[in-house]
């Protein structure tokens, strides 16, 4: 009974992080009038294939994420699945779908991992934040657009 209260903590405590980085997302870009709100007007078109290097509490990941954009909706593939996301400016956040086996009672758990940054000005590195839903722990990745072929 323990266990459940404290992972039911811990999922509030998460579900409040993400309302708290939503918050900051949409409140934070403000345009103010000179030619950085002008060039923050326009969401960057990051379409095409990027490569994540995460760095978590388990060590380096690395993911692949090949985007479509429509004005500042984000979507794309990943291996871990659909991604959905939106683009304010320079800033970008997205949502990677996670899957957790606990191996003792053999149950699945779908988390979602927010990735929160900002698209550096070339359109080609994004740096920032992952946020996993599930257990509040929030780690930082840097994102490097890959080259056409």
């Amino acid at each position: 009974m323990t266990v459940f209260f404290l992972h039911r903590c811990n999922l509030a405590i998460a579900q409040l992080l993400l309302v708290l980085c939503l918050v900051c997302f949409t409140g934070c870009s403000s345009s103010g009038g000179g030619s950085d709100a002008d060039d923050d007007a326009q969401a960057l078109d990051i379409s095409g294939a990027w490569i994540f290097q995460n760095v978590t509490g388990n060590g380096p990941d690395t993911i692949i994420i090949d985007f479509s954009q429509n004005g500042n909706a984000l979507s794309g593939t990943s291996d871990a699945g659909n991604i959905s996301g939106a683009i304010d400016g320079k800033k970008i956040q997205f949502n990677v779908p996670g899957l957790i086996v606990n191996p003792i009672t053999f149950t699945f758990d779908v988390t979602v991992y927010v990735y929160s940054g900002n698209i550096e000005k070339s359109g080609t590195s994004i740096t920032g934040v992952i946020l996993n839903i599930n257990g509040g722990q929030v780690d930082t990745f840097i994102g490097t657009k890959m080259e056409s072929a």
